[in-house]
């Protein structure tokens, strides 16, 4: 079962560092706290300790540990002294598996920002969400462009969001519901054919092939298709 509340948490500060550069050094902080959760062997560390190596031995802006904590949304401090712990060890586990795909992913949205149209801006970040494995943010990214788009374009972003919800629905063990949404935005990428001058029909065959391997049984989570869109 994935911890959702800090799914979504973690979605909202990835938008909110696309934006703000501060923000983006939150996941800084956040990969130095499971460092040291690896090394006391606990999910959790005196909040003293984490400023000590985070600004003394890694250089951290303190500015950026106070805009993590001010909402108490992902780390939460209890005790005197503070202690920040997360809410459980699957939120630990959760966050060791998609906190370097997010620091991945940041890098690679800069130079989308500097796109002039924001459709294209949308799907580049899209696709490196995509690409990373993290489905969920890459659904929840496109819904605002999708809403409000029309025609053929706004098939082809509901085609690319169920893409991205089929697979995560495999990480919900629900392998039905991912070969019911993958074979939906096979059809619809396949009919809409283009989006921002990429042809679709390649990654709507690709979808179709990993729904049919789902359905036999022997799908790898490794073989996950790549989205290879749009060119520039």
């Amino acid at each position: 079962m994935l911890p959702l509340r800090l799914r979504n948490e973690l979605f909202a500060l990835f938008q909110s560092a696309l934006a703000d550069a501060e923000r983006a050094r939150c996941f800084d902080w956040l990969a130095l706290f499971l460092r040291l959760c690896r090394r006391r062997r606990e999910p959790r560390v005196p909040l003293s300790q984490l400023l000590l190596h985070g600004q003394e031995k890694h250089g951290l802006h303190r500015k950026a540990l106070d805009t993590l904590l001010a909402t108490g949304n992902i780390l939460t401090s209890s005790n005197f002294p503070p202690i920040l712990s997360l809410r459980s060890s699957g939120e630990l586990k959760y966050l060791e598996d998609r906190l370097p795909r997010f620091q991945k992913v940041l890098p690679q949205c800069v130079p989308a920002k500097s796109f002039e149209a924001p459709l294209l801006r949308v799907v580049r970040i899209a696709q490196h969400l995509f690409n990373q494995g993290l489905f969920f943010d890459c659904h929840e990214y496109l819904e605002k462009a999708w809403k409000s788009e029309r025609g053929p374009v706004k098939i082809a972003l509901q085609g690319l969001i169920q893409a991205a919800a089929g697979f995560h629905k495999l990480e919900l063990n629900s392998s039905k519901g991912c070969m019911e949404l993958l074979l939906n935005a096979s059809k619809k990428l396949q009919t809409s054919g283009t989006l921002c001058g990429a042809n679709l029909r390649p990654f709507a065959a690709r979808l179709q092939s990993a729904a049919q391997s789902i359905r036999r049984g022997d799908f790898r989570r490794q073989s996950f298709p790549r989205m290879e869109l749009p060119p520039i």
